[in-house]
């Protein structure tokens, strides 16, 4: 995946990756090959082992799209049968059908999420959309991610029966991309299976990522974890670089001025708008009233700095000698980038550079909770006048001895 997006797309694999469909499986045939009075204990081993192996090839011929979900179940049984001495041959798909759902009862009640699932799922939770590709049937795949707990992590369940198409196809995954409304660059895709989950996501233009759950070797260039719970931290850790490597301070200059006052107006025109009225927003913003000659007049009074993301402006601070940061804007195109964390991080050691004892703002609703996160507290509720309009601000600090 390229880096210039932020992960907005997490997309998971379901089997072998949330749910432990291997140790489903295994529990729910040996159970139903027992009651069936088919198996004891000395054949029950190799009886699952070719049950395992004979799903593994019908299940193939499915993803290619020659057979059908329940096609590939009737034909996984007329194999199997006549290893425990059964001829299915005259069969009817009703008679297979009815025996297939015998197994289903055991396989599906033992349908387990994987210890590091759930924890990996909220971590995740709140941040980018969390979603499920798989090569399963639509409506098993729906109740496995219910059954199993994790529903309510998963905002959608997209399936090669709904896509039309499976992966490692391609397609598979820049179709799931495009339901979502995310582009490939901006997603993530992890799974158990190196070949069909890792390296065609990673073809189709998303950030593939191998649950190597096993511990085999990896091939150069692939990226892995050896659990979901190290995923959260990696997309951190990714993000984070991203940023880093991306966004530039630099002091700000007079060809600076259009743009800056620029972001200023649709900061407060869309991204404010969230949290105040229309009323409160053109009072705040009064582009009709700004001149860039005034503007820039202002910046290089406050002693501005500026931030890009590759060569564009994305944002612009300050602070006084005396700590105070009279502006904090970020272009809306550049939210979640982490420039305003490194704007702050900036005006903070400059802050500290000149032994200034606090940091102090008048900050929006807006942007409360950014500086709650990075250290300010709120001291008063303000109820200042723009226009005529009254709004609401809160007067914030942050120690720095």
């Amino acid at each position: 995946m390229s880096t210039s997006s932020p992960v907005r797309l997490v997309l998971f694999d379901v089997d072998g990756t949330l749910v432990d469909h291997d140790g489903a499986a295994a529990t729910g045939v040996q159970q139903w090959l027992m009651a069936m009075g088919w198996a004891d204990a000395k054949t029950i081993a190799g009886l699952v082992s070719e049950w395992d192996a004979i799903a593994e090839r019908h299940f193939l011929v499915y993803r290619a799209r020659l057979t059908t979900f329940q096609g590939q179940r009737r034909l996984r049984l007329r194999e199997f049968l006549p290893r425990v001495g059964m001829d299915a041959s005259t069969w009817s798909d009703r008679r297979l059908d009815d025996l297939f759902n015998t197994y289903l009862v055991a396989y599906e009640a033992a349908w387990r999420s994987f210890p590091d699932a759930e924890p990996c799922l909220e971590a995740l939770r709140g941040g980018a959309q969390i979603a499920i590709l798989s090569n399963g049937n639509q409506e098993q795949q729906e109740r496995k991610v219910s059954q199993t707990g994790l529903g309510r992590y998963v905002d959608v369940v997209l399936t090669s029966d709904q896509l039309g198409v499976s992966k490692p196809d391609p397609r598979a995954f820049e179709l799931a991309c495009v339901r979502l409304g995310v582009p490939a660059r901006a997603a993530v895709y992890i799974g158990d299976q190196l070949e069909v989950d890792a390296l065609a996501a990673t073809a189709a233009g998303l950030r593939g990522i191998w649950l190597n759950r096993n511990g085999g070797a990896v091939p150069p260039g692939v990226e892995a974890v050896g659990s979901l719970t190290d995923l959260p931290s990696l997309l951190v850790d990714h993000q984070q670089a991203r940023e880093h490597t991306s966004v530039v301070i630099r002091p700000y200059e007079h060809s600076d001025a259009a743009e800056t006052l620029a972001v200023f107006i649709l900061a407060v025109t869309e991204t404010a708008s969230a949290d105040y009225t229309a009323e409160q927003v053109q009072a705040w913003a009064q582009p009709e009233r700004r001149d860039v000659g005034t503007w820039h007049a202002a910046m290089l009074a406050r002693s501005s700095i500026v931030a890009t993301v590759g060569g564009v402006l994305a944002g612009f601070s300050d602070v006084s000698p005396d700590g105070y940061v009279d502006m904090m804007f970020v272009s809306p195109r550049h939210q979640r980038r982490g420039v305003a964390r490194q704007l702050l991080a900036h005006v903070e050691a400059q802050a500290r550079s000149e032994g200034t004892p606090a940091l102090t703002a008048d900050v929006s609703i807006t942007a409360r909770p950014f500086f709650e996160r990075h250290g300010f507290t709120v001291e008063a509720e303000q109820h200042p006048v723009k226009a005529g309009v009254e709004l609401t601000n809160y007067k914030m600090r942050k120690e720095l001895r």
